[in-house]
């Protein structure tokens, strides 16, 4: 579990969007989120795989509120 607050998630999205404002429930931004969540994971359980010698899959991320 990656747990952003809701202010990173406020920059981060506005960052990556390039919009002026954002909406945390909007859909793009809850796309954008998910995304995120997924590479860093994936990133993390890749290099925790390789450590371990071990294959290690990952879900889809889920977004919650």
């Amino acid at each position: 579990m990656i747990l952003f607050p809701e202010k990173s998630i406020r920059s981060l999205s506005l960052i990556l969007s390039g919009e002026k404002r954002i909406g945390l429930i909007d859909t793009m931004n809850r796309y954008l989120m998910e995304e995120v969540g997924h590479i860093l994971a994936g990133t993390y359980v890749t290099a925790l795989s390789k450590f371990l010698d071990l294959n290690i899959l990952i879900p889809t991320p889920y977004y919650g509120v």
